[in-house]
């Protein structure tokens, strides 16, 4: 059965309302809303959709309401790094040696990649963002959006219950006018598999809310060293957050490279208090 409630504006233009979602049937819900005139005109709207879960049936990977990741119902503070494939060798040991806990390789990841990953304590998070016909090099085989489906979801199967899993990385500073497509695919990872979250990293901070529908965790990407005050950083996820009002939990991506490495003329690494 629908139900409605009425909230006013407030003066610094939000709607606060709390649903209790007790009362609901248990399974896919959709929850509305409309903007009015004071007349009773309709201004404009929007709607999202969740899944109520019974107390015992949390994802295996969730972030709690202050916004602290836990996995297998212990907390953990992903600290990682972007790697361009699966670590092995000496690289992989200086890694794993590390206060680092988890990696986001670019390169697709193997069985016995995860398999290494997670013997060594490490998590992945797993990139399933090439898989887009629009982006200029996409996954093989991804050449229509039909196909890149059916790719993301075979893919999403092959590793949803590997103990090693912790997110899927589904948009890597990808242009908000592709969200139609990057909501399309949110909807299916959220449909095959309910028990990791997605992480979307823009440096598209101002722009961050016009994204909501398609991420679970968000992050921003500033780099100020040494083009600008490393200040940078706090200011972009004190807007980042502004821009989910604090109710999606962020993952930030701090600088840790010298930029002279991607073919700009200066730079520097970041010191260690940087």
């Amino acid at each position: 059965k629908a139900r409605s409630r009425k909230v006013a504006v407030s003066e610094n233009g939000f709607a606060d309302v709390e649903l209790e979602v007790a009362g609901l049937a248990k399974g896919r819900q959709s929850v509305g809303c409309e903007l009015q005139s004071a007349e009773g005109k309709r201004l404009g709207g929007g709607s999202c959709e969740f899944t109520r879960t019974e107390a015992g049936e949390l994802p295996k990977v969730r972030v709690d309401r202050k916004g602290r990741t836990i996995m297998d119902g212990k907390p953990v503070f992903p600290l990682g790094m972007y790697v361009d494939k699966p670590l092995k060798g000496e690289q992989f040991d200086t890694y794993t040696n590390s206060p680092f806990n988890c990696m986001m390789p670019y390169g697709l990841p193997k069985v016995e990649d995860m398999d290494r990953a997670h013997a060594a304590g490490q998590m992945i998070i797993y990139p399933i963002h090439k898989y887009h016909p629009f982006k200029k090099r996409p996954a093989k085989g991804a050449d229509t959006p039909e196909s890149a489906a059916r790719l993301v979801e075979a893919k999403i199967r092959e590793f949803k219950d590997h103990p090693a899993l912790l997110a899927w990385y589904t948009c890597d500073e990808t242009s908000l006018e592709k969200i139609k497509d990057l909501t399309e695919r949110q909807r299916l990872v959220e449909r095959v598999d309910s028990n990791h979250p997605t992480w979307t990293v823009l440096y598209q901070y101002s722009q961050v809310r016009g994204y909501y529908p398609s991420f679970d965790v968000i992050g921003t990407d500033p780099y100020p060293i040494d083009s600008t005050s490393p200040g940078l950083a706090a200011e972009w996820t004190r807007i980042t957050r502004e821009e989910v009002m604090g109710l999606r939990p962020m993952w930030q991506v701090i600088q840790a490279f010298d930029w002279k490495d991607y073919g700009r003329k200066t730079g520097r690494m970041p010191t260690r208090r940087e």
